[in-house]
Parts: structure tokens; C-alpha cells; sequence
């Protein structure tokens, strides 16, 4: 199938699903009666990646969540949701995305309503029908504590990894004992320091959403996670508007999307409001409650930024995040467009989750271990950092403002704004360091593709393989020295590809790692590839590069600024874009991004400078 025709299909299933949740009338004053023949929401937004995720049949305009958390205990002692949506259809009964906590009382404009619970799904019946392009506003109190990922806090971590830099020997090492396998309990929900594989079902992967450490409470969750904390369209083609107003207990503090609206302390209880006056995917939604010191200053065009640090984190990072963020937003408002939002910042949590989060004006970040590393490892660890905050600022653009349609777009979300991160290197440290960097990720990508071919390591050399492995071959290359117990690396031009994969796989190495099947494809990777590091956010800026070889500059920007003028505070999809590239640029780009984003083969990409010179004082 060629581009063209497949962007002019996915336009129309575009069109369909938009259809869903836009009124088809004019809001009245008041609600109408229903016609005869009112029909149930479906429980599912029309997702093809993930059928039960969100639903349809309304479309909410605005959120309010009132929560009062005890922090302590990572629990919602009790809350309210107040959900004003409008009915696309003539409603018996909706759906809203909602788990495991308690629900005290349901109503419809005021009217208890029936409603009954099956996993995720919140099925409500109002006591009358409701009337397509009537608004109607749901409220839910509830309280209990969230599904939770708990994860150590900072400060102890921080504090083994300086002691194991120190020599010392770490204690449970020392005081090992045998385990009772037949006595050991079953295994929990992973938690700690890393995410566990994402659990690809209907609803989406469980990748996030109530996080706890001693002392504190955060939100992350992508592509779900706000049904574990408030009942929601759980889906970001239904964005809405929030309010969020976050009662605690001093010396807790509480911070949440969009500007500050007010801050009250009232015997020994802290409340906070915040005001989200931009439409945001409910993913994005997040709180973060602890000991928390809040910097306020501002930004280009005095924009206010406001940043929320856990007390835990270490002096270089505030200030590298402080520092960095106005420069960023200047500097992609050049390129993307205005800033979409009327306030910027972000917020570190108390613990090295080993992520980061796009939360709308607010992204969340881990406490950095860079005071426990040695002096010598200390500025490149900050710049890393830095390069994730590029990442982060670029998806206030791309992401935030405007956001997917549906989960195959993600390139839309992590392409772009992983090619933000690429454009800063740039500005940071040079057209050859960032060209340097996208090289490596090319051959790497390449090398996967080309393993992907049906008896590709057939008649291979395992010298060969590891090539074809890019950049990370080398440490390939060293397990497989061990493996096979070959002293030297030029002795595997005399082993066989399987061979080695064999070798490989006996010290517990998967085959998968080695090719052999087929590679998704970025413009549309399936839901198990949603988040992949190289063929969505590599091959994703890779192709963003592409884009930019191919229309120069200046064009290449304005592509980018039109993209973000028309879909701004909405939804779209590849063909979108595809389409804005074309009317901007005045070419037809159909097989340009069918090679890049169909394919499984990589096009052809110059690195003229990626060899030579240094950065940019």
C-alpha cells in the first residue's frame, strides 16, 4: 500500500473517531429530554491499540478533583470528583475508567445515580436519559489508596551508592543466607529503582500511575494511569480542562498541573489549588505531595516557572533544571512556535525512578544520583540530565499541546520531541556532536533491520553480527569473548553468527536481542513497541533529521510551526502531519514518510559532519 493511500485511510478512521466525542449540536442552556432509543456508551474510545482504553458516547469539558491525601500512608483519606462533559449521543448509560478505590456516592446533575463496577470500567445509569448535546455534570466521591508503585526513597539510595564508591561492602552481601525457595512468598508487583515489562492488554500498559515513597506521593502513568486516582475518559482523544484542589498535613506540601489559583493554611492543613486552563490528555494529569521546597522566577516573555524539588535533591540538579529550562523554552519557541501554556517548570520527586514524564507544565523527574559519583563523572551525568529535560520541554509542544488521536501516532509524541532533545545537543554542543549521535543511532537501527531478514545470522561470521549490532556490539563483543572463552576478539571471525547466539543464549542472553523476527515500524509499532527507545524514539528523530535534510531549514521549521499553530490544544495523527509538510512545503511527501515511518528497511541518511569537529563554545 502506498503512502498516499494509506494516509487517506487513516484520515477517515481519524474523522470517525473524532466524530465520537465532538457535540453534533449546540450546547443548550439546559438539558433536553432524551429521544426513545437512547443507547449505552461503548466502553472503549475506539483504540485500535487498546480496545477498553477511554469511551464514548460524552465528551468531558472540564475536571475538578478535590483530594485530601494522607501522604504518610500514600492513601486518599477522601475526595471528590466533579466531571462536567457534554452526551454526543442520547445516553441510558456511560462508562468512565476507574480502579480499586471505594466509591461513596454517585450523581448525575445532583440526582443519585445506579451504578455498577467490573475492573477498570465505572458503568453509570442516570435515573433519565441523557440528550445528545446536553451537558451534565457526574459527581463521585470516593477515597481508599490507589494500586500503588512503591519505590525507596532518594535518600537511601544516595547513600549505598556513595558507600559502595567507598569500597564498603553492600550488607546484604554480607549477611547473605541461603533461601527456602518451597518457604518464600510469591512474588509481588515489581517496584524499587526500575519499571517492570509493560502488561500490554485492552486497557493499555500498566506502566504508572500512584507512586508512594516514605513521605511522599506522585502521579506518573503513561499510556494510563489517572483511573487509578480519579474516574476519567482515560484516553488523550477526550482532553479536557482541571482543577485541582490538594489538601495535606504540614510540613507536607502539595503541587499540581497549571498556575497556582490559591494557598491556603488552616490548623496545621495545607491546601492548595491549581488551575489547568489548557486541555490536557488525562495522562499528563499529576500531583506530587511531600516535603517539597518551590521555586518560583520566571522565563522568556516573563512566563512564570515554577519548580518543585523534593527535599532530597541534590544542590546541581536544581539548579542545572533552573538554569536550562528559560534557555529551552526560547530556544524551541524559535523553532516549534510560542510556548502553549501559560506556565513552565517542573517537579523532581524523592526517588530514581529511572523515567521521566511530559506532565503538562510540569514534567516529573528522579532525584539524580550525581553527588554520590565521582568528581570525573559528575558534569557529563548533569548534562545527561539536561538532555532529558530537552526531552520533557520538547513534549510541551509535541505531545502536550498537541496531542495523538490514537496510540499508533505516538512518533507524533516521542519522535518529535526526542528530535527537540537532538536539536538542543546542537545548540549545546554543536552540529557534529549532535550528527555524531544520531549516526550511532542509524547504524544501530540499521544493524536491527537488516538482522530482521529471514536467515540473516545464516553464513554470518560472529565478527559480522556484532557489527551489524552498532553501538552496542562492543559490550556484545565482550559477553561473547566470555561465552565462548575466546581470549581475543579477532578470533570470532573464525565463529559462526549462530554459534555465537547459541553462546550468548546459554548465559541467558535472549535470541531476541539478535533479530530473527520482524521490526515494528514507527508509524505504527504495535502496542508491545509503543515506547521503543530505538524504532519510536530513535528512528523518530531520525526521521524528524530525515524531514530536515529533505526540506532544508527553513522550511523544515516552518513545517513545524504550522503544525503546532493549527493543532494546538487538540488532537492529530500522521496523515496530519503529513499533510501540513505537503501544504508547507509545496511537495508531495508520500513516499518520504512511507519509507521512514512504513518501512522496515532504513533509508539512506548523510552524516556529513558526524567525524569531525568539536562543540560550539
Amino acid at each position: 500500500m502506498t503512502i498516499r493511500r494509506l494516509l487517506a485511510t487513516t484520515s477517515l478512521a481519524a474523522m470517525l473517531l473524532a466524530g465520537a466525542l465532538m457535540p453534533a449540536v449546540a450546547q443548550p442552556a439546559a438539558p433536553r429530554l432524551a429521544a426513545p432509543g437512547c443507547a449505552a456508551g461503548s466502553s472503549g474510545i475506539g483504540d485500535a491499540y487498546f480496545p477498553y482504553m477511554g469511551n464514548s458516547g460524552y465528551d468531558v469539558r472540564h475536571y475538578t478533583l478535590d483530594l485530601d491525601l494522607d501522604v504518610p500512608a500514600g492513601a486518599i483519606r477522601s475526595a471528590s470528583a466533579t466531571i462536567q462533559a457534554t452526551a454526543t449521543v442520547d445516553l441510558c448509560a456511560f462508562n468512565l475508567d476507574f480502579s480499586g478505590l471505594d466509591i461513596d456516592a454517585l450523581r448525575i446533575d445532583g440526582v443519585p445515580a445506579a451504578f455498577s463496577r467490573r475492573g477498570q470500567e465505572l458503568t453509570v445509569t442516570p435515573a433519565r436519559p441523557l440528550a445528545r448535546g446536553g451537558e451534565f455534570v457526574v459527581e463521585v466521591a470516593y477515597h481508599g489508596v490507589p494500586f500503588t508503585h512503591a519505590t525507596p526513597p532518594a535518600a537511601g539510595i544516595l547513600a549505598l551508592l556513595a558507600a559502595l564508591d567507598a569500597g564498603a561492602t553492600p550488607a546484604a552481601e554480607a549477611a547473605a543466607t541461603p533461601v527456602d525457595e518451597a518457604a518464600a512468598p510469591a512474588e509481588e508487583e515489581p517496584g524499587g529503582l526500575f519499571l517492570a515489562a509493560p502488561d500490554v492488554d485492552r486497557y493499555g500498559p500498566s506502566l504508572g500511575g500512584w507512586w508512594t515513597t516514605d513521605g511522599s506521593i506522585f502521579v506518573a502513568g503513561e499510556p494510563r494511569g489517572a483511573e487509578t486516582w480519579f474516574p476519567v475518559n482515560g484516553h488523550p482523544a477526550d482532553k479536557a480542562t482541571y482543577t485541582f484542589r490538594l489538601t495535606v498535613d504540614a510540613p507536607y506540601e502539595a503541587v499540581a498541573n497549571g498556575r497556582l489559583a490559591a494557598r491556603d493554611e488552616v490548623d496545621g492543613r495545607v491546601t492548595t489549588t491549581f488551575v489547568m486552563s489548557s486541555p490536557m490528555a488525562s495522562y499528563l494529569a499529576t500531583i506530587h505531595a511531600g516535603r517539597l521546597d518551590v521555586v518560583e522566577t520566571v522565563g522568556p516573555d516573563d512566563l512564570p516557572l515554577r519548580f518543585a524539588f523534593a527535599t532530597s535533591t541534590p544542590d546541581e540538579q536544581r539548579t542545572r533544571l533552573i538554569d536550562v529550562t528559560p534557555d529551552m523554552l526560547d530556544f524551541f519557541a524559535e523553532r516549534f512556535g510560542p510556548y502553549p501554556f501559560e506556565l513552565a517548570g517542573g517537579t523532581v520527586v524523592d526517588s530514581m525512578v529511572g523515567f521521566a514524564l511530559e506532565t503538562q507544565t510540569m514534567p516529573i523527574y528522579g532525584v539524580d544520583p550525581v553527588g554520590a559519583l565521582p568528581e570525573e563523572d559528575r558534569a557529563a551525568n548533569l548534562d545527561s540530565f539536561e538532555e532529558i529535560v530537552a526531552h520533557e520541554t520538547a513534549h510541551q509542544w509535541f505531545g502536550d499541546s498537541v496531542s495523538i488521536l490514537r496510540w499508533e501516532d505516538v512518533f507524533l509524541n516521542e519522535g518529535l520531541a526526542n528530535y527537540g532533545m537532538y536539536l538542543w545537543i546542537e545548540q549545546r554542543d554543536g552540529s557534529a556532536a549532535m550528527q555524531a549521535r544520531l549516526r550511532d543511532s542509524y547504524d544501530r537501527i540499521a544493524g536491527m533491520a537488516a538482522l530482521a531478514e529471514p536467515g540473516a545470522l545464516e553464513g554470518m561470521t560472529a565478527t559480522e553480527l556484532m557489527a551489524a549490532l552498532g553501538p552496542d556490539g562492543e559490550f556484545m563483543t565482550e559477553l561473547a569473548l566470555e561465552a565462548l572463552a575466546l581470549p581475543d576478539a579477532t578470533l570470532l571471525r573464525e565463529i559462526s553468527a549462530v554459534e555465537a547466539v547459541a553462546a550468548l543464549e546459554a548465559m541467558g542472553i535472549s535470541p531476541a536481542a539478535f533479530g530473527g523476527g520482524p521490526v515494528a515500524l514507527t508509524g505504527d509499532p504495535g502496542a508491545d513497541n509503543l515506547f521503543s527507545s530505538d524504532l519510536v524514539y530513535e528512528r523518530g528523530a531520525l526521521t524528524a533529521h530525515a524531514l530536515r535534510q529533505e526540506l532544508g531549514d527553513e522550511t523544515f521549521f516552518a513545517v513545524l510551526r504550522a503544525w503546532t499553530a493549527r493543532y494546538g490544544g487538540g488532537n492529530a495523527t500522521i496523515a496530519d502531519f503529513s499533510d501540513t509538510a505537503e501544504e508547507v512545503s509545496g511537495r508531495d511527501l508520500g513516499e518520504f514518510f512511507d519509507a521512514w515511518l512504513f518501512q522496515a528497511s532504513l533509508p539512506p541518511l548523510a552524516f556529513p559532519l558526524a567525524g569531525v569537529a568539536t562543540p560550539v563554545p
